[in-house]
């Protein structure tokens, strides 16, 4: 059984602690919600913690969620990020999944490996690694990248998408495949 002195000194001590983690660095930035089976604080140096998170981890940072089965872990000072087994991030109109994503919160960076794939708005893909930058509206498909937009396959050894002007950029080996057009029969 805890002893009740004991237990208020490790709550004040933890409160003390996300009250410092909220004064600077990433988490008062726009991290709204960090939830897990298991949170663990731990102090890097004098001014940087590091918050371990484990089983059913989900970060919720302005509009975005990020979740992911296994565990995640966020360098308070930093903003670097590690998350792991079936991750997935949500922002706009898409999704983007993979076993592991590592990045950084601040520059807004979310880099997908393991068998990484990406849906929504008219595309589907996947490639070798899945990067969005967020902050400049691109999601670069690495090594392999292949998919259908806009009904349109696509194969490419590298395939960027400007989400703010539409733009598609394929290099290595690419190629388009245009749907049959449908035409009308004259009889």
């Amino acid at each position: 059984m805890v002893d009740s002195k004991r237990f208020k000194k490790i709550f004040i001590a933890l409160v003390m602690m996300l009250v410092l983690i909220g004064q600077t660095g990433v988490l008062a930035q726009g991290v709204q919600e960090l939830t897990a089976d298991s949170l663990q604080l731990v102090k890097l140096d004098e001014d940087n913690y590091k918050v371990i998170a484990k089983a059913n981890v989900r970060l919720l940072y302005n509009d975005l969620v990020l979740t992911a089965e296994g565990s995640g872990l966020i360098n308070r000072k930093t903003g670097d990020l590690n998350f792991e087994q079936d991750v997935k991030l949500v922002y706009q109109n898409y999704t983007i999944s993979g076993q592991e994503m590592t990045g950084n919160i601040d520059a807004e960076k979310f880099v997908f490996s393991g068998e990484p794939t990406i849906t929504g708005e008219n595309l589907n893909a996947q490639a070798e690694q899945i990067t969005y930058l967020a902050a400049k509206d691109l999601i670069l498909l690495e090594g392999n990248a292949s998919g259908i937009r806009n009904g349109q396959r696509f194969q490419a050894e590298k395939a960027t998408f400007n989400l703010a002007t539409e733009n598609v950029d394929l290099t290595g080996q690419a190629k388009i495949v245009f749907p049959e057009e449908e035409t009308e029969d004259d009889n």
